[in-house]
């Protein structure tokens, strides 16, 4: 018998001021014709989240992918549709890192 399960949530972290966070968010959102976002719900069901860890957190970098890991390549000017949208939405500037493999890459965390 599981005795004392508890979920925990990010409000369960302890220290979170101290703390640099890593949030991996699904960001794929349906596109039209034209690679402009058509749903934006997964968007705003991340929001609640990073607002929280942007208020409490020290630092905090958002991890996300675009469609299957061999699937479509999508272009950078779609990225920065979400880029844009999340900025509108949470009211702030996000640095971009288009690559995970960038050498400079702790410098942009």
């Amino acid at each position: 018998m599981i005795k004392n399960l508890h979920n925990k949530t990010i409000q369960d972290i302890e220290n979170l001021p101290s703390k640099s966070i890593i949030l991996r968010t699904c960001l794929n959102v349906p596109l039209d014709e034209e690679n402009q976002i058509t749903d934006f719900t997964r968007i705003e069901e991340s929001l609640s989240t990073i607002k929280y860890l942007l208020k409490h957190a020290k630092r905090v970098s958002i991890i996300g992918h675009l469609g299957r890991p061999s699937g479509y390549n999508y272009n950078l000017s779609f990225k920065h549709n979400i880029l844009y949208a999340l900025e509108n939405k949470l009211n702030t500037k996000i640095n971009f890192i288009d690559h995970m493999g960038n050498e400079n890459i702790l410098d942009n965390v």
